[in-house]
């Protein structure tokens, strides 16, 4: 996100190569591109018409600036590092498949306006016109950590690995660090911390998820016992627990435990978020279907 007129849940080894782009990142890639090379030819109209004004916006002319500035960039490395962000780094197919598309595109246009109107009222004097996809790009990237904390991914600089949890909270204290300081000069810092505060309550509410840190575990229960004296539970087993000896599933009973779950998980996040187990689940249904 850029000021316009100046230059500006389990272990998962690390893994490499292009992922395969999905259809609404496509779509938002393609969209991208397209504006861009618009801006190219006729920038001054573009601009004026389309990238978010704070002072148009406050009195209500332009009401689609709000959208339309995402679609807009400051240059040839601005709109690289977005779309690098959003497509060949995984993390815009990665949520894609994980929340289904409808739902991945709502996410994506809720943080790009949440960050646009936090940075509005942070900045509610500044008059320069904001653009660029970082605020909702940043919203992709908290809600892929929030449906991946345990994944790993490899940094281009300093060249190292790194849990994707750990890499938006540096990320976001930064963020919120420069916003607080004013740094960056011509970076909109206030649109990229309400694009992360926006994709992290979108699947907090939609999906109950949270950055699991230990420490911040702690010290909610320690909020919690400070006020009410409950105590955290403990989990150690006094005793060894028993083991229960497999039993093989009935028809019925199959449908009811293994396979109804899963059919919920379909209509709630689509296919792409099943796992290797339910996949297999599935066609063992399928076959049993088929026998019967």
């Amino acid at each position: 996100m850029n000021f316009y007129g100046q230059q500006h849940h389990s272990y998962q080894r690390p893994t490499f190569g292009l992922p395969k782009l999905t259809p609404g990142v496509k779509v938002l890639l393609y969209a991208n591109i397209a504006c861009f090379v618009l801006q190219f030819f006729m920038p001054k109209t573009m601009v004026r018409y389309f990238a978010f004004h704070p002072s148009d916006f406050l009195r209500g002319a332009y009401p689609w600036q709000i959208v339309t500035s995402m679609f807009l960039h400051g240059g040839i490395f601005h709109i690289l590092v977005n779309m690098f962000l959003l497509t060949i780094s995984g993390f815009g197919p990665g949520l894609e498949q994980f929340t289904g598309t409808r739902r991945f595109y709502s996410l994506y246009f809720l943080c790009g306006i949440g960050g646009n109107l936090l940075f509005l009222a942070a900045n509610i004097s500044d008059a320069r016109p904001v653009i660029g996809a970082s605020g909702a790009v940043v919203g992709v990237l908290a809600g892929y950590a929030m449906a991946y904390p345990e994944r790993w991914v490899f940094l281009l600089f300093p060249p190292m690995p790194v849990k994707v949890k750990w890499l938006v909270l540096v990320f976001f204290v930064i963020e919120v660090l420069s916003e607080i300081s004013h740094g960056g000069g011509n970076i909109a810092h206030g649109a990229h911390v309400g694009g992360f505060i926006f994709g992290w309550a979108y699947m907090k509410v939609v999906y109950k998820l949270s950055l699991p840190f230990a420490w911040i575990e702690r010290l909610k229960w320690k909020v919690r016992r400070f006020f009410t004296g409950v105590r955290r539970p403990s989990f150690r087993f006094r005793s060894k627990p028993s083991v229960q000896k497999y039993r093989p599933l009935d028809d019925e009973s199959f449908i009811d435990e293994e396979v109804d779950p899963i059919l919920e998980k379909i209509s709630k996040h689509g296919m792409h978020s099943l796992t290797m187990r339910e996949r297999r689940i599935l066609r063992r249904a399928r076959q049993r279907m088929g026998k019967g």
